[in-house]
């Protein structure tokens, strides 16, 4: 028996996990300034009760 047919699905999940890792990374990247500038804008308001 030949280990090729087991070896293509591997190698596609594999293949489809490192694509989405360097899209998250990739939109991580891009979003960030975006995503800190509104929070700089807009901070979060803590009421304290007492």
């Amino acid at each position: 028996m030949s280990t090729r047919p087991r070896m293509v699905p591997v190698a596609a999940i594999a293949v489809a996990l490192l694509l989405m890792g360097s899209a998250v990374t990739a939109a991580d990247s891009v979003l960030h300034p975006f995503l800190t500038a509104l929070l700089k804008q807009a901070p979060l308001k803590r009421e304290t009760g007492g």
